[in-house]
């Protein structure tokens, strides 16, 4: 078995029936991968959304009871037997030649971590100042055919491919979750780590996913905000893990970049009536709140 395709999932029984479909639909031979879904929400069951398609692939069901998507795709890399494991996530739904590209991808460059497009599928459509944001979505092109990316570039877990010997190697996925706060490089990690090893990442431009959008949820100025706020979460806990003693130095002019990013694009927005200079404030706003509301507060209880 060449694929091992892991789905944590968290809450999305209707996106996560879509992901299972496309993987139903896949151009390559049923023999060549199979498919654990992990649920990290034990409370709402997907039992029967895996068993509707237990006839047409080969496919495992688990459960992570301690929240956080790490947890949960280095317990599906357990249970996986293929070569390599493809990661992608339960509001992904992926192009039906996705396991084929990579297929191609393998036979040609041999990677040890590989990812691919990324691109945005909203239910309904969004408002059109929306649209400018979807890399903050997790939209990722960086266009296509293969070719070798720059160190420190990464891709992301909703589309990622890495050798199974590999992964195990290096412990797994890195934490990305402590309770219900959002830490650290977790999916993204991956890159660097094969990176510290000597490793280039692969972008296959060919193999990609749609991430799924609904426009009452995430078409929302909150809903950016939030996700500008985690950002500013991970900053800080990056900057206390490289080194707890000098983390107040990097985050005075973090903090001060953020502010004046702020105050210039209020300004901007307010002297042209422009949405997205507005939007660009309350985003570095947030981001300055979360950087700060875990380095003075949150940071006590996270071992």
């Amino acid at each position: 078995m060449l694929f091992s395709v892991i789905i944590p999932t968290y809450k999305r029984r209707d996106t996560l029936r879509i992901a299972l479909q496309s993987l139903s639909s896949q151009t390559i031979d049923r023999g060549c991968f199979a498919v654990v879904v992990v649920n990290n929400f034990a409370a709402i069951g997907v039992n029967d959304i895996v068993q509707e398609y237990s006839e047409s692939i080969k496919i495992t069901s688990l459960t992570e009871p301690e929240c956080g998507a790490h947890k949960a795709r280095n317990l599906g890399s357990k249970a996986a037997r293929g070569d390599y494991l493809v990661f992608i996530d339960d509001d992904c739904e992926a192009h039906p030649s996705l396991l084929e590209d990579y297929r191609s991808a393998i036979e040609q460059h041999r990677p040890i971590v590989a990812g691919g497009r990324i691109e945005i599928k909203w239910d309904h459509e969004p408002p059109s100042w929306v649209r400018s944001f979807e890399e903050m979505m997790g939209k990722l092109d960086l266009g296509t055919g293969c070719f070798w990316l720059p160190e420190g570039q990464v891709v992301y877990g909703g589309n990622l491919l890495v050798r199974r010997d590999f992964f195990h190697r290096i412990g797994g996925m890195e934490p990305d979750q402590f309770g219900r706060i959002i830490l650290g490089s977790g999916d993204v990690g991956l890159s660097l780590s094969a990176n510290r090893y000597g490793y280039k990442v692969l972008w296959v431009g060919d193999a990609g996913v749609w991430h799924l959008q609904k426009k009452r949820v995430n078409g929302r100025l909150y809903d950016l905000m939030r996700r500008e706020f985690n950002d500013g979460v991970m900053a800080a806990f990056e900057l206390q893990k490289k080194d707890r003693r000098l983390v107040t130095l990097g985050l005075g002019p973090l903090s001060a970049r953020l502010f004046v990013s702020a105050i210039r694009q209020l300004f901007l927005g307010s002297l042209r009536r422009n949405r997205h200079s507005l939007a660009n404030a309350c985003f570095a706003l947030s981001k300055l709140v979360g950087l700060h509301w875990f380095h003075f507060y949150k940071n006590r209880t996270v071992v």
